[in-house]
């Protein structure tokens, strides 16, 4: 989420990568900083969704460290 809020506007983003990494996330302090579940994300945040601004993500490095629906 705050990658498309961040680049939503951007006037090149159409030629930018956003590749997910999972091992770049937030720490977990609060209750509410609980990761939600990866599919669910995937799902909500496909290429193509109107709330993605235009941006398109690449999923393809989700599972480098393993099923993230364990971490």
């Amino acid at each position: 989420m705050t990658t498309i809020h961040i680049f939503k506007n951007h006037p090149k983003k159409a030629t930018m990568q956003f590749k997910v990494l999972p091992i770049v996330c937030e720490i977990m302090n609060a209750t509410n900083t609980i990761a939600s579940d990866c599919h669910d994300l995937m799902e909500k945040f496909k290429n193509g969704s109107p709330g993605n601004c235009g941006i398109e993500f690449d999923w393809s490095r989700l599972y480098d460290h393993g099923i993230p629906s364990l971490w």
